[in-house]
């Protein structure tokens, strides 16, 4: 092979790594707590609750999620609910294993809408 095709050839497939790049969307992330409530000297994450930290730089995506983690009960679970995460609009956006859901419906217009979620953390409908 000579050198203009071997250039070529190293540039297409630089190229088409970066397309594929990964994108962060469900690497492992450990935000701040939530403030104390009531007489608490720590606050904790609950299973009600999803919790969103923006600018997270943690993560690629400047996102970090808990989803539904109820700390006190379940700390070892901390992988599994706390990742990064980013809005998205349909399932296709998401990582295979991830879903599109939407995660907040009130609140500010920025932070309102679907976010990818691990699949195995969303019942099936």
């Amino acid at each position: 092979m000579n050198k203009p095709r071997l250039a070529l050839l190293a540039i297409v497939m630089g190229l088409t790594g970066i397309a594929c790049a990964d994108t962060g969307i469900g690497d492992p992330c450990s935000p701040a707590r939530p403030a104390p409530v009531g007489g608490a000297t720590r606050g904790y994450f609950v299973s009600q609750e999803i919790y969103l930290e923006t600018r997270s730089l943690q993560c690629r995506t400047r996102v970090c999620m808990v989803w539904k983690w109820d700390e006190q009960a379940r700390p070892e679970e901390e992988s599994k609910r706390s990742f990064c995460t980013v809005k998205c609009e349909q399932d296709s956006e998401c990582p295979t294993d991830f879903r599109c859901v939407t995660a907040f419906v009130a609140g500010d217009p920025g932070i309102r809408g679907k976010y990818c979620v691990r699949g195995d953390l969303i019942p099936a409908s």
